[in-house]
C-alpha cells in the first residue's frame, strides 16, 4: 500500500512466495512510472487506489504490507481495522512505521524538528510506532508480533534521504509561514554532509515492526 513507484513491491516480490503481487497508490505518475519499471515483471500489477478506502480493488490478500504509510494518515487505527478486513481468513497485515530517529548531527536533528512539526500541522504523527505498540486490537484482530528494528545509517545516506523533500517542503505554506529563513541553509547544510569525507554512522533509525492477524473464519 502507498507503492509510490514500486522499489518495495518488487523488493518483496523476491522474498515472498506468490503469485501474484499488487501496488496500490493514488498518484497517477507513480502507478505509471511502476509499470514502466515492472514491465518485465509479469507477476507484479499497480493500480490507482486511495488506500483510505476500502474495499481494495484487488479483492482479499493472504498478505498486506504498509511502510511509512500510517504516519501520513489522519485515522491510522481505522485505517489498521479497515485494512485488516481486506484479509483473508489467517492473513497477515504487516506494518513498518518510525519509533524514533536518534541522532547529534545539529541539521539533521532540525530536520526531524521540523518534519515533526509538520506533520502535526495536519493531524498527522511522525513517530507513530510507539502508539502502534500499545493499541489494543479487537474483536476479530490479533497482534502476532511487535518489536523494534534498528537500522543504522551514515551521514550521507540520512541527507540524501532529507534532501528529496525539501524541494516540497519549499512549496508548503507551513514551511512558508513557519521556516521559511531556514530552509535555504538546512538544504545548504545538508548538500554539505554529502561532501563529508568521514561518512561514519551517525543516524539510527528505530522501526517498531507489528504484525497482525484476521482471524474471521469467514473468506467472504
Amino acid at each position: 500500500m502507498g507503492c509510490g513507484i514500486g522499489h518495495t513491491t518488487r523488493a518483496l516480490s523476491t522474498i515472498v512466495e506468490a503469485d501474484e503481487f499488487v501496488g496500490l497508490d493514488n498518484s497517477v505518475y507513480f502507478i505509471e512510472r511502476a509499470r514502466e519499471l515492472s514491465n518485465d515483471l509479469p507477476h507484479i500489477s499497480y493500480k490507482l487506489h486511495d488506500v483510505a478506502k476500502i474495499p481494495f480493488p484487488t479483492g482479499k490478500a493472504d498478505i498486506i504490507y504498509s511502510r511509512f504509510l500510517l504516519t501520513h494518515m489522519p485515522t491510522p487505527k481505522r485505517c489498521i481495522r479497515d485494512w485488516s478486513t481486506q484479509l483473508n481468513t489467517g492473513g497477515l497485515l504487516f506494518i513498518e512505521e518510525t519509533e524514533d530517529i536518534k541522532t547529534e548531527v545539529p541539521v539533521v536533528k532540525e530536520y526531524i524538528k521540523i518534519t515533526d512539526a509538520l506533520l502535526k500541522s495536519n493531524g498527522n504523527i511522525l513517530f507513530i510506532g510507539k502508539i502502534l505498540d500499545n493499541w489494543d486490537s479487537q474483536g476479530k484482530l490479533k497482534k502476532r508480533y511487535s518489536g523494534v528494528a534498528k537500522v543504522p545509517a551514515s551521514t550521507k545516506q540520512a541527507a540524501e534521504i532529507f534532501l528529496l523533500n525539501i524541494p516540497f517542503w519549499k512549496d508548503t505554506e507551513f514551511i512558508k509561514e513557519n521556516y521559511y529563513e531556514d530552509i535555504e541553509r538546512i538544504e545548504a547544510e545538508l548538500k554539505e554532509l554529502l561532501k563529508a569525507t568521514e561518512d561514519r554512522n551517525s543516524v539510527e533509525w528505530e522501526i517498531r515492526q507489528v504484525v497482525i492477524t484476521n482471524t474471521n473464519k469467514s473468506r467472504d
